[in-house]
């Protein structure tokens, strides 16, 4: 699915999994950084609207990051 969706898009898409911890935290955040990689982002929400921002995460119907401002 993915493959045929980032061909389709000129995209490519990475998937690198991570535990939490500081050291391999601040490992992502070098790789972010030297790599310039830019988050998708859906949609942004001001804090007084965290509940639609809430339901259209839970839903599953975000195509990226939500961010919520405040």
């Amino acid at each position: 699915m993915y493959n045929s969706l980032a061909r389709k898009n000129q995209n490519e898409y990475r998937f690198l999994f991570v535990q939490s911890n500081g050291s391999q935290l601040q490992d992502i955040t070098k790789l972010v950084e030297k790599e310039n990689i830019k988050p998708s982002l859906d949609s942004t929400y001001a804090f007084g609207d965290i509940n639609k921002a809430l339901i259209k995460v839970s839903t599953g119907h975000s195509q990226g990051k939500v961010v919520v401002t405040f």
